[in-house]
């Protein structure tokens, strides 16, 4: 009997004990919930301008992280991108590309998109830099563009996309880790690509001296790899991203 009183006992503060402690547990996690809003809230102040209201207000924003300059604007960068010879000499060479649909990868500001809206094409472009995205659509804002600013990483998908008239891609081959994979999935989507990107040579008597010196450090040809894309052999050699702490730091590799 005494026995049957202590097991009774231990069972009714287990189920107590069960009672608080999951109490407990619940109101841990509400204030944990609870912090985060409040951190969240904390280093997202809502900030108001004082301006009078002006379109070429927003180009204030990000200052001295813009790169490009904008037409009919003073500032916020010096970089032609809208006007750059590059997609002057694609347009040149496609003729009339009014009507088609292309995929642009990584446009920075929008300084290519624009370039190829005035040529009369139907423009989507991926953007994976938050603050370089938020330019874009500062871009499409000020100058009335039509095109399509789309967030996320291009290294994994292109949305929907299929069919398309074009893919431009300039500037971003070598910062992939997997530069052949984007080059099929590209492949997979359009028939068509303009591509401008830096390379690797194994001559380094021919490469710019102010980068020479950063073969070994950043460029490794020493753990160059040779690997087969159907009947075409392709050299990966991998580099260091500048981005980052030296403790911290990616490691990209570029085709040839």
């Amino acid at each position: 009997m005494f026995f049957d009183l202590i097991r009774a006992c231990r069972r009714f503060l287990g189920r107590v004990t069960g009672r608080e402690a999951k109490r407990l547990k619940k109101r841990i996690g509400a204030l944990r919930v609870e912090l985060a809003t409040q951190q969240e809230s904390a280093t997202h102040l809502a900030e108001y301008s004082t301006l009078l209201p002006l379109a070429e207000n927003a180009l204030g924003m990000f200052p001295g992280a813009w790169s490009s300059s904008l037409p009919n604007a003073v500032g916020p960068g010096t970089v032609p991108l809208f006007e750059d010879h590059r997609i002057t000499w694609l347009t040149e060479n496609l003729g009339d590309i009014a009507g088609w649909r292309i995929l642009e990868l990584g446009p920075l500001e929008g300084g290519h998109t624009y370039m190829l809206e005035q040529a009369g094409a139907k423009v989507t472009a991926i953007e994976g830099n938050h603050d370089s995205f938020l330019r874009c659509l500062i871009t499409k804002n000020y100058l009335g563009m039509n095109s399509e600013f789309v967030l996320g990483d291009f290294a994994k998908s292109f949305g929907g996309a299929k069919d398309l008239d074009l893919v431009v891609a300039s500037g971003v081959l070598y910062h992939m880790t997997q530069p052949v994979d984007l080059l099929q999935k590209i492949a997979a989507v359009s028939s068509r690509l303009f591509l401008w990107t830096h390379y690797y040579h194994p001559d380094i008597s021919l490469w710019n001296k102010d980068v020479r010196s950063q073969v070994g450090t950043k460029w490794r040809p020493d753990l160059m790899e040779t690997i087969r894309v159907g009947e075409l052999d392709v050299r990966i050699v991998p580099q260091s991203s500048i981005e980052g702490n030296a403790g911290n730091r990616k490691r990209r590799k570029v085709s040839v």
